[in-house]
């Protein structure tokens, strides 16, 4: 597998999507592909709702400093995030350990900012923010997959 250098994956023919910024709040470092929210402040943070949607955000690169994908928002940062829509993919953080074996696997927010698998039986399934395209093993490191957001997205943030 190459490495990713964007967050956005756009086909030929595409606009990029909606962004917002914000400060990055105190305490927080937010990783390019992440899953962020704002908090009460209007600051953005690391999603922080294990399988949950709320209203997130796609932490995009800092272009105007010409940093990559390595290299981590700071606090106090104004950062830029995309508002994810339906049928739009992205490079985004799954946390480490998660073994996707099929593309279209769920994948949900790990409360860290991160996705994980998504639990998708029983009683109470977590929410699917995003479908895996690509089979990756994470193994001992988060690591960017490819993901799409599917049709029927939760994110109120793209309503």
């Amino acid at each position: 597998m190459s490495a990713k250098n964007v967050i956005y994956v756009a086909s030929l023919g595409d606009t990029c999507p909606e962004q917002e910024q914000a400060k990055i709040a105190s305490a927080q470092t937010v990783v390019p592909g992440a899953m962020v929210l704002k908090n009460a402040s209007g600051e953005f943070i690391d999603h922080n709702a294990a399988g949950e949607a709320r209203d997130f955000f796609v932490a995009n690169l800092n272009a105007e400093a010409q940093e990559g994908v390595a290299t981590a928002w700071a606090v106090g940062d104004t950062c830029t995030a995309f508002i994810p829509g339906p049928k739009q993919y992205y490079n985004m953080v799954v946390a480490a350990g998660q073994n996707i074996t099929a593309k279209g696997t769920a994948l949900t927010s790990n409360g860290d900012g991160t996705l994980k698998i998504a639990t998708i039986t029983g009683a109470t399934p977590d929410v699917t923010v995003a479908v895996a395209d690509e089979v990756v093993n994470t193994g001992g490191a988060t690591a960017l997959v490819r993901v799409r957001i599917p049709t029927a997205s939760a994110n109120l943030a793209s309503a």
